[in-house]
């Protein structure tokens, strides 16, 4: 049962977040040729203050 993480910035509507999970779930289902219901799919959104890239603030 494949576990997917996605991080992000906090803030994005839910609908968008809804629909970028249909797109990797569909993509994930394809490639690894399982039932949905075996696909867990969590976002964790972070504050952009507290992401930083190579050492700064992004």
């Amino acid at each position: 049962m494949p576990v997917i993480h996605v991080e992000l910035w906090e803030g994005r509507p839910q609908a968008v977040r809804d629909a970028l999970a249909a797109d990797i779930s569909a993509a994930v289902v394809k490639h690894l040729e399982i039932p949905p219901e075996y696909l867990t799919l969590i976002f964790t959104e972070v504050a952009k203050s507290d992401w930083y890239v190579g050492g700064k603030p992004s």
